[in-house]
Formats: C-alpha cells, sequence, structure tokens
C-alpha cells in the first residue's frame, strides 16, 4: 500500500487483530518462558513450534502468505493437535521444516522479478 493511499475500515480493523496477535505472541513467548521454569524440558519443543506455526498463521493473515511455507504451517498445525509421542523423530521433522522455511526464504516471491544489483 503506498504511504498517500487512505486506509479502509478493513484494513484498519486487520491492522488492529494483528498487532493484537502480535502483543498476544508476545505474551505467549513470555508466559512460557516463565512456565519453562517449572515444567519438563521436552516442553519447550511444542512451545517453540507453537510460536513459530502462530508466526506463520500471522503472516499468511498479513499478505505474506509464501505457498512454501503453507506446508510448514500446516505440519506445525498438525504436531500441536497430537499427544506428544517419545518415538516420533522430532529431530527429524524439525530438520525437514528448517529446510523448507530456508528454501522459502531464498526464492523471491511469485510475481516479483529477480532484479540484478545496480552497478
Amino acid at each position: 500500500m503506498n504511504p498517500g493511499t487512505p486506509r479502509t475500515p478493513d484494513d484498519q480493523d486487520r491492522q488492529a487483530r494483528q498487532q493484537e496477535e502480535l502483543a498476544l505472541l508476545a505474551a505467549y513467548f513470555l508466559s512460557s518462558a516463565r512456565r519453562l521454569l517449572q515444567e519438563p524440558s521436552a516442553y519447550a519443543l511444542y512451545r517453540l513450534m507453537d510460536g513459530a506455526r502462530r508466526v506463520l498463521a500471522l503472516h499468511e493473515d498479513g499478505g505474506g502468505a509464501c505457498s512454501d511455507l503453507v506446508p510448514v504451517r500446516a505440519a506445525l498445525d498438525d504436531l500441536m493437535h497430537q499427544a506428544p509421542n517419545e518415538n516420533r523423530d522430532y529431530a527429524a521433522l524439525l530438520d525437514g521444516m528448517c529446510r523448507q522455511m530456508a528454501t522459502a526464504l531464498r526464492t523471491p516471491p511469485s510475481g516479483t522479478a529477480a532484479t540484478a544489483p545496480a552497478s
């Protein structure tokens, strides 16, 4: 959106919701950090995955949807709705998600042409 373009009420509502979600996410991270002082250390894995899931959802809701990131958020959604499983290979799951994230972040968004740096 251009700075000179007036914002519509829908834009203002969406921005207000995003700001609230960001504040709630910060509160979630802080309260999680505090609770981890008493909880088993394995809970940190789920708290961090849930935080990543929530950030990706905010990214999508803010119009930054990248089709390469959707499967990462979907996989995190699935994990958050499953019971912890000590036999699950979390290292392999997280390695795969990290690779997907790295690929998505290296790839220019669709619809934008890569430009050569000015010389």
